[in-house]
């Protein structure tokens, strides 16, 4: 996944200074993580997203999942979330690497009105529009 990784020397000096600040953090104040390499490396980038530490005690993985996941990218299957800003955050040429394509319903106008009609979050009728028009 070297293709993916921070495309200039400023950018990744910077991330992996956040990386390391990250790492320091979870040794001194929340006694370490027990996670893979591999897993570690998924963790890390959500607290990195989010700013939430929290998520080193919150993350499980079934056996293979960041192998399974790697592949999957790398065939190019759809990115699909129920937050637009994930799907905004995403950058479109590291995207394009594998012809990865982003989908979030979550405003669509016919999510909003089936989700007040049956009284349900927009995200689940999100995830079934996804269902339905992405596999």
């Amino acid at each position: 996944m070297e293709k993916m990784k921070q495309m200039t020397r400023d950018g990744q000096a910077i991330e992996n200074g956040s990386f390391s600040i990250i790492d320091q953090e979870i040794e001194q104040f929340h006694g370490g993580h027990q996670f893979t390499d591999q897993q570690w490396q998924v963790v890390r980038r959500a607290i990195h997203t989010t700013g939430d530490f929290e998520f080193a005690s919150l993350f499980r993985f079934s056996e293979g999942a960041v192998t399974k996941g790697i592949e999957a990218l790398k065939k190019g299957c759809p990115i699909i979330s129920d937050v637009t800003m994930i799907t905004s955050g995403l950058s479109a040429q590291r995207l394009s690497v594998y012809g990865n394509k982003t989908h979030c319903f979550i405003s669509d106008e016919d999510v909003i009105a089936t989700a007040k009609e049956h009284g349900e979050t927009r995200a689940i009728w999100s995830m079934r529009k996804a269902r339905i028009l992405v596999y």
